[in-house]
């Protein structure tokens, strides 16, 4: 049952880490609390995680929106800042 409960969890934290990769770079740090809270906007958005999978690119933009915005604000870090 824990499995069934955490798919949804894994495939929006993919989906997100995805699309940080393509905005941001791929050596852009994304913590457990930012996949929170961008999962978080993205349903007070009315995002709907079932229509993002279905390929829905009005839901796939308003998460891009969500995603370019957080990874736009001064206080990221990138992996090579943390070295």
């Amino acid at each position: 049952m824990d499995e069934e409960r955490n798919t949804p969890l894994i495939f929006a934290n993919r989906l997100i880490r995805m699309m940080v990769d393509h905005v941001g770079g791929e050596d852009m740090v994304v913590l457990p609390h930012d996949y929170t809270v961008m999962r978080v906007l993205f349903r007070k958005a009315k995002g709907s995680w079932e229509k993002v999978s279905h390929g829905d690119i009005v839901q796939t933009r308003t998460l891009n929106a969500i995603v370019s915005a957080w990874a736009k604000m001064p206080a990221r870090n990138r992996q090579t800042e943390m070295i």
